[in-house]
């Protein structure tokens, strides 16, 4: 299942940080290197899914210290399935928390 408002949340962080977008790549989990951020044009929710480099994987993203946050909050996976909800929880410096940033060669 997919929560839409995660990806909005996510773009809004990146601009309340002042932070300027990057080159569009994937954002892929540490802890499962194979499941990248994905976003379901469906429905505008994102979860985690099998990297695969299309558009709906790419991003503009500004990393702080490969964790993405809003306050106190950061990104974090609920579980290392594919299609499993992301969340934003307090930050805890644990590995379901940090984030790469994957090239893929792509530009936005």
């Amino acid at each position: 299942m997919r929560h839409p408002g995660v990806g909005a949340l996510a773009a809004g962080m990146l601009l309340a940080l002042g932070l300027a977008p990057a080159r569009a790549d994937s954002l892929s989990a540490n802890m499962n290197p194979n499941l990248c951020i994905d976003w379901n044009t469906g429905n505008n929710g994102v979860a985690l899914w099998q990297c695969h480099g299309g558009y709906n994987q790419n991003f503009f993203t500004a990393m702080v210290m490969s964790q993405p946050r809003y306050g106190n909050l950061c990104l974090d996976q609920v579980t290392l399935n594919p299609g499993a909800p992301l969340a934003m929880m307090p930050c805890a410096n644990k590995p379901s928390q940090a984030w790469q940033m994957v090239a893929n060669g792509g530009r936005a």
